[in-house]
């Protein structure tokens, strides 16, 4: 085989998108011919390190805020250099008295934007929320976390 004849395909880190617990990307690959009728084997599994999560949380509580408009409340945050990544996972949790006892922190969407919208629950008065690096599984894990909210009143 002519050495000119071979591909070589990249991948840039920015364009993958969801990561493990452990904060890698989990890859596989298979090889096709240019028409899709002769196709390899899956690879094994690779993991390839993501972008390090610093050990201070990159987003801050004051670069995150919570407003409402009727029953709508926007939550926002700004991304900074080391917590940007193409998609994040959100996490809320509620407060109906005032903020002594929350519930626990439920998933609310995954979002490639630095802000998103939940409608009020009735009898709730106060919300936080969670950014982390959005995950092959949506469930809050500290691994990789980016910001959690002080309290807001709503």
């Amino acid at each position: 085989m002519a050495t000119e004849d071979i591909k070589v395909v990249s991948i840039q880190q920015e364009s993958l998108q969801k990561v493990d617990e452990n904060n890698k990307y989990v890859l596989r690959f298979r090889v096709s011919n240019e028409d899709g009728s002769q196709k390899s084997s899956w690879s094994p599994y690779l993991d390839i390190d993501a972008k390090k999560i610093p050990a201070v949380l990159p987003i801050t509580t004051s670069q995150m805020t919570a407003s409402i408009d009727g029953s709508v409340i926007s939550i926002q945050w700004t991304p900074t250099a080391s917590s940007y990544r193409p998609l994040y996972d959100i996490f809320i949790k509620w407060s109906a008295d005032g903020g002594s006892t929350y519930t626990a922190y439920e998933f609310l969407d995954t979002v490639s934007v630095s802000s998103a919208t939940v409608f009020k629950l009735a009898g709730k008065n106060r919300i936080k929320f969670k950014v982390q690096v959005a995950g092959l599984v949506t469930e809050e894990n500290n691994n990789l976390l980016l910001g959690e909210s002080n309290a807001f009143t709503i």
